[in-house]
């Protein structure tokens, strides 16, 4: 059985967020042994996670881990949004996440209007991966899409390259094997 748990703010029109998702053991409603639950917090909200939004921003998951006869743990996710100071105004781009074993992603966004991604990168240790992207802006669409296997100046790896007719509508996907010089 799964109960799902909702704390909406109905003046900002905000009612579709979870606060809590807990799964239990058995299949009606007094199922009664907890297996995991999620708790979602919202606009800063990092630490009971029980505060109606007020953009609707996730900025935390809290992960309820279970192991028979220990405590319970949680495990968390942060997500992190851009400001001012990112190059582009806040409007609301996921910029950051950072999951439970400290692995972080961040994304970049386009100078032009902030609307489509730049790239991501992975830190995985030591390790960045970066995925990079293009789009062609005046239909909205991906154009190129470069994968993290690539080299310090990115000039291989695998390109998935996109192609659109005049009204922006999918028409083939095409892949470049790695170190190809035609991309």
């Amino acid at each position: 059985l799964t109960k799902t748990a909702y704390v909406p703010n109905i003046n900002a029109y905000i009612v579709n967020k979870p606060h809590n998702v807990a799964i239990y053991e058995g299949t009606t409603a007094s199922a009664s042994f907890l297996l995991t639950q999620t708790r979602y917090c919202y606009d800063g909200d990092n630490i009971k996670c029980t505060a109606a939004p007020t953009q609707g921003l996730l900025t935390r998951t809290r992960d309820m881990i279970k192991y028979p006869g220990e405590a319970d743990q949680w495990a968390e996710t942060t997500f992190e949004y851009d400001s001012d100071t990112s190059g582009c105004p806040a409007v609301g781009n996921l910029t950051a996440v950072t999951d439970a074993m400290g692995t972080v992603s961040n994304t970049t966004y386009n100078a032009s209007n902030c609307l489509y991604k730049d790239s991501t990168s992975t830190t995985v240790g030591t390790t960045t991966l970066t995925t990079r992207y293009t789009w062609d802006e005046g239909l909205g669409v991906l154009l190129t899409t470069t994968d993290p296997n690539n080299n310090a100046d990115h000039t291989t790896g695998r390109v998935l390259r996109n192609e659109y007719d005049g009204f922006g509508r999918l028409r083939g996907v095409y892949s470049s094997p790695p170190n190809d010089p035609n991309g």
